[in-house]
């Protein structure tokens, strides 16, 4: 009996490894269809519109923004509150952190060049970042003391760009009331490259269900009620919902999310999965 029931274990795991390998495999299939149909109607575009830009001019005296801590996402977000287009290479990163004394915690090294260029409507654009090769590094930052996990993405990720103003945020949950608004928006979509967020095993047993593996659909730079934020949005394994907000202020993950900028989550990630859809192509969804 025993016997009979191991074997049938073994079967039933043999069975669910075999299922499991087929379905990535069917999965990896149709994303690679839905990639080729994106750049059979968009990749001339992208790449022409990339292509055109001129390389940014580093400044001889950088003013990076005071609300903005860390020096890499500084001069980023200089970048895209003065909305400058061109290429940025990884070395005037470099430059801009020595120029000003700014830290920072991100793996800067890894930078190749940041190219961002206007679309063919207004407030829209795309964004190219080329890393030194694939990436594979520690998350930064720490939650409650820990290191959370490891950052993966390819030497390319492209983005579609949307920059807004002035945003109304709503909120379908009803976790908060009364109307929220983030201003200096700009959203970024990935259209090209996998960017996945491995979380650590040990610190998702500690933590419970709040961290899990998260596939990036996006990426959003804001302004709420006098702070800047930074935040990535995405999905678990299972499909769900997930997303870290970074205060770029104190340059610290605020965990737990407040309720507030987790209504701000749920309107955002929804607005680039739509936005993506329109354009045919559908987020990178876990299997």
């Amino acid at each position: 009996m025993v016997g009979r029931r191991a074997t049938a274990l073994i079967a039933m795991v043999v069975l669910g490894v075999v299922g499991a390998a087929i379905a990535d495999k069917a999965a990896d299939v149709q994303r690679a269809k839905f990639a080729e149909h994106f750049r059979q109607i968009w990749g001339a575009r992208i790449e022409t519109a990339l292509a055109g830009v001129a390389p940014v001019t580093a400044p001889e005296h950088p003013v990076l923004p005071k609300d903005v801590k860390d020096g890499v996402f500084g001069y980023l977000v200089s970048l895209l509150d003065a909305n400058t287009y061109g290429s940025v290479a990884g070395s005037q990163f470099r430059d801009v952190l020595k120029r000003t004394g700014r830290p920072s915690k991100i793996p800067y090294e890894t930078i190749g060049e940041l190219r961002r260029a206007p679309a063919s409507a207004s407030g829209e654009g795309w964004v190219r970042v080329a890393f030194t090769g694939p990436l594979d590094v520690p998350v930064p930052y720490s939650i409650l003391g820990y290191h959370p996990g490891s950052l993966h993405s390819p030497a390319q990720v492209t983005v579609r760009e949307w920059h807004m103003p002035r945003s109304v945020i709503s909120d379908p949950a009803g976790d908060v009331t009364g109307a929220l608004e983030v201003t200096d928006l700009t959203l970024w979509a990935v259209v090209e490259g996998r960017v996945v967020i491995d979380i650590d095993q040990l610190v998702d047993k500690l933590l419970g269900g709040s961290l899990d593996d998260t596939y990036v659909v996006g990426i959003a730079f804001f302004r709420f009620r006098g702070a800047a934020y930074a935040m990535a949005l995405g999905y678990n394994g299972q499909g769900e919902p997930r997303s870290g907000a970074l205060q770029l202020g104190e340059n610290e993950i605020l965990f737990p999310t407040p309720r507030e900028l987790k209504a701000t989550a749920r309107d955002l990630r929804a607005r680039i999965v739509r936005r993506l859809a329109e354009m045919g192509l559908p987020a990178w969804l876990p299997e």
